[in-house]
C-alpha cells in the first residue's frame, strides 16, 4: 500500500507540473502520466483486496485459537461462564478489522477514478 501511495503520489506531482507547463511535450506527457496512474490503480487493486482478505481471515483465526485456549483453561464449574463475553469481544474486533480497512480496499478505485477523471481534463485542454 505504501508503495502504490508513493507511486500515485510521484505521478501527481509529475502530472500537476506537466498540466502547468506550456510545453508542446505537455500535451503527449499529460494523457501519458495519467494512463500510468490508472494502471498503477488497476493492477494494484486485486493485490490490495487479497491482502485486505488475508488479514480478515487472520483476524478471525485469532479469535478461534484465542477461544480454544479458553475453552482449556476454564475449570468445569465455570466452563463457558464467559462465552458470551468473547463473542462480543470477537465480533468487536472483527467489525473494527473491516472498518479499518476501508480505506486500504477503497484506494485503488478512488484513484483509478480520479486518474480517468485526470485524463479527460488533460486531453481536454491541452487537446
Amino acid at each position: 500500500m505504501n508503495t502504490v501511495l508513493a507511486a500515485e503520489a510521484f505521478l501527481t506531482i509529475s502530472y500537476t507540473a506537466t498540466m502547468s507547463s506550456t510545453g508542446r511535450w505537455a500535451v503527449l506527457v499529460a494523457p501519458t502520466l495519467a494512463v500510468l496512474g490508472l494502471v498503477l490503480a488497476v493492477l494494484a487493486w486485486p493485490g490490495i483486496h487479497a491482502a485486505a482478505r488475508l488479514v480478515a481471515l487472520w483476524t478471525h483465526r485469532l479469535g478461534e485459537v484465542e477461544d480454544e485456549d479458553h475453552e482449556h483453561e476454564d475449570d468445569v464449574r465455570t466452563r463457558g461462564a464467559d462465552a458470551p463475553l468473547r463473542d462480543e469481544v470477537r465480533r468487536r474486533r472483527e467489525r473494527d478489522q473491516r472498518r479499518g480497512m476501508l480505506l486500504f480496499r477503497w484506494v485503488p478505485p478512488v484513484f483509478a477514478a480520479v486518474w480517468v477523471v485526470l485524463l479527460v481534463t488533460s486531453v481536454t485542454l491541452k487537446g
